[in-house]
């Protein structure tokens, strides 16, 4: 373009493009805090630079937005009228179209606690985003849980404010919940659009440390733990505090959980708890963290730590009058081998290096059938054939039924008779209804079980972050037909007949 080519003029005023020399003059309009009065702020001379040069490319493109220069003075008028006009443009072109974005991330994130479902919100996420005092992934973690697990929804929601502060955009809403009633949240987005920071109203989050609990462990070579059954769940006791107390044997817990209805915390009524654990319908809600004084369970003492608490109405529901005080989980026993004995209800606790002589002892007579498998986390991973198909079968004796991946219902039901409708429930305190049957045939190893109890549900959440996949889960409906051993060191189940 030649010098002062002007698109057209007035008899004062020319309209032209811009120019390399007018970015001067246009730093010291944007640093003017009285000319940017009404404006969302002032602009540094880098930030009117990265404005500058993204006007010159619109316009070349375009040809659209011009620039007003004098015609006897040579200089782009700043004070008049007519320039303003086109400086309110210049803004809005740098401006407009990133608060309009963010604006909309808010709104997904309305309809996203109101759906119960974090999918929306992720990609908007920026990878240093900040919530509840934390940061990064763990943030993150916080942000898609609460959303999921809230348990209420906004009626309404209206904008209370803008502002810039740092190159970062500040939005703060005013939200109307159901329940909670009026509360106020703030958005704070980055340069490119994305949630730096989001706080919806105040939260504490407690996280528990990734390390092994601390457990003291008896010089005893074996020991005998009578117990008794719950519905189809391995039912022992166990002294807390000193107080002899009933507990679930879940080795499909990773950790020692308490029921937090006999914790007594400076909690009031109205929090609402959540958690990043999975359960069979989905989030645990309700999940906490407290400290623990002591925990005897036959010698293996777990004391002054730190573990998880639940609500356990649900399992104390279906067994009046017995009180469950939390699940003995892998933590506990993961350094043993462990005997399950439906028949006697007897569990056996055997140190890797004892059971040589304890095989020879007890098994000489017996039929033994080994079976190895692979650990995932705390989880044994076996491997099994129904029909023509094979499937990995996590092992858990908290699983009262035979579960499979509902993906699987339609290939495995010409193998199951006696199908109906069921109820599948667990410790998240959710209940579906979900297809179940018995199973005619399912095989692991040499050994066949015939017509067990199964159940199909969606166990998704179990294959996000493992290198293997989990098809299924087998409990008491595989382990109560004989002895049944589990050797984590060795890694390999035997059945003992």
């Amino acid at each position: 373009m030649k010098k002062d080519n002007y698109l057209f003029k007035s008899e004062r005023l020319g309209f032209r493009n811009w120019k390399n020399g007018d970015l001067d003059e246009f730093i010291k309009l944007n640093s003017d805090d009285k000319v940017m009065e009404h404006f969302p702020k002032s602009l540094s001379k880098n930030e009117t630079g990265k404005l500058f040069d993204k006007l010159k490319n619109h316009f070349t493109f375009t040809d659209l937005l011009i620039t007003i220069q004098n015609l006897k003075t040579k200089k782009i008028i700043m004070k008049t009228f007519a320039p303003l006009f086109f400086i309110i443009l210049y803004v809005q072109i740098g401006f407009s179209q990133d608060i309009d974005s963010c604006r909309a991330v808010v709104v997904q994130t309305v309809k996203a606690i109101n759906a119960e479902s974090e999918i929306v919100i992720e990609p908007h996420l920026a990878a240093d985003f900040e919530m509840a005092g934390h940061k990064g992934e763990i943030a993150k973690l916080v942000a898609n849980q609460l959303i999921s697990q809230l348990g209420d929804t906004i009626e309404s929601y209206e904008e209370v404010s803008q502002k810039f502060e740092e190159n970062k955009l500040v939005l703060t809403y005013s939200f109307t919940y159901a329940e909670r009633g009026q509360k106020n949240a703030t958005f704070v987005f980055n340069e490119q659009n994305l949630l730096l920071k989001m706080e919806l109203f105040t939260i504490q989050v407690k996280v528990m440390e990734d390390k092994e609990a601390s457990v003291i462990k008896p010089k005893n070579k074996r020991m005998s733990i009578p117990f008794f059954l719950v519905g189809k769940l391995i039912a022992v006791k166990a002294l807390l505090d000193d107080v002899e107390r009933v507990f679930i044997f879940d080795s499909g817990s990773p950790k020692v959980i308490l029921n937090d209805n006999y914790i007594v915390t400076g909690d009031t009524l109205n929090q609402k708890k959540i958690s990043s654990t999975k359960g069979v319908g989905g989030s645990i809600s309700g999940m906490d963290i407290n400290s623990i004084g002591k925990l005897n369970f036959s010698g293996l003492i777990m004391e002054n730590q730190e573990v998880l608490t639940l609500d356990f109405s649900n399992i104390e529901k279906k067994q009046r009058g017995i009180q469950i005080h939390g699940l003995i989980g892998y933590e506990l026993i993961k350094d043993y081998d462990l005997l399950i004995d439906y028949k006697k209800k007897e569990l056996t606790l055997i140190t890797p290096e004892h059971y040589g002589e304890y095989k020879k002892q007890h098994f000489s007579n017996s039929k033994l059938t080994v079976v190895p498998f692979q650990m995932t986390s705390h989880l044994p991973l076996v491997q099994a054939r129904i029909g023509n198909n094979d499937y990995t079968f996590a092992l858990d004796t908290g699983a009262e039924a035979n579960l499979i991946d509902v993906k699987f219902f339609e290939r495995v039901s010409e193998e199951l008779k006696k199908i109906k409708k069921n109820t599948l429930s667990g410790l998240d305190q959710n209940s579906k209804e979900a297809n179940s049957g018995k199973l005619k045939k399912l095989f692991i190893g040499g050994k066949t079980f015939k017509n067990r109890a199964t159940i199909f549900g969606d166990i998704s959440h179990l294959n996000k972050d493992d290198d293997y996949k989990i098809d299924g889960i087998i409990g008491y409906e595989v382990l109560s037909k004989q002895k049944t051993l589990i050797s984590f060191d060795r890694k390999e189940i035997v059945f003992i007949e």
